[in-house]
């Protein structure tokens, strides 16, 4: 989950960007990549993945959430925990993630067969890299944690 300058290009060109912290955006990225890949963060997902205080990040998820960007969502199986997942004020700026990946496939797809190897060596390689710098830890099982 990696943040791309045309991403922030994208958003800025929405207008909804400019408003918010530095944080607040990146736990925007996160939360829309995550939605979007039907894979929900829990607040202390993001936490984690931003290195913020519990305090931080339940101000910073108010904020997000207060400008309809995100909404919080009970966890069915577990009382105390809710997902963070796209609020509505967030579906122009989805709709723009999603046309950007496409346009990546759609670059990926003209790459000859004996190409796609390297390029995947290459970005595992820089994904192990990313991970193992900033020391991500995998989301937790739903139901763990809040």
């Amino acid at each position: 989950m990696l943040l791309r300058n045309r991403d922030l290009d994208l958003w800025r060109r929405a207008g909804l960007i400019a408003q918010l912290s530095h944080s607040s955006m990146l736990a925007l990225v996160a939360i829309l990549r995550a939605d979007l890949s039907g894979a929900p963060l829990r607040q202390v997902d993001v936490q984690r993945l931003l290195r913020l205080s519990p305090a931080g990040t339940s101000t910073l998820t108010t904020e997000l959430e207060e400008r309809h960007l995100v909404r919080r969502v009970a966890v069915p199986a577990d009382r105390r925990a809710f997902h963070l997942r796209t609020g509505p004020a967030a579906v122009p700026i989805a709709a723009q993630i999603t046309a950007f990946d496409g346009e990546i496939r759609a670059l990926l797809s003209e790459l000859p067969a004996e190409s796609l190897e390297p390029v995947i060596r290459l970005f595992t390689g820089m994904r192990s890299l990313i991970e193992d710098t900033y020391a991500m830890p995998a989301p937790e099982p739903e139901g763990t944690g809040s």
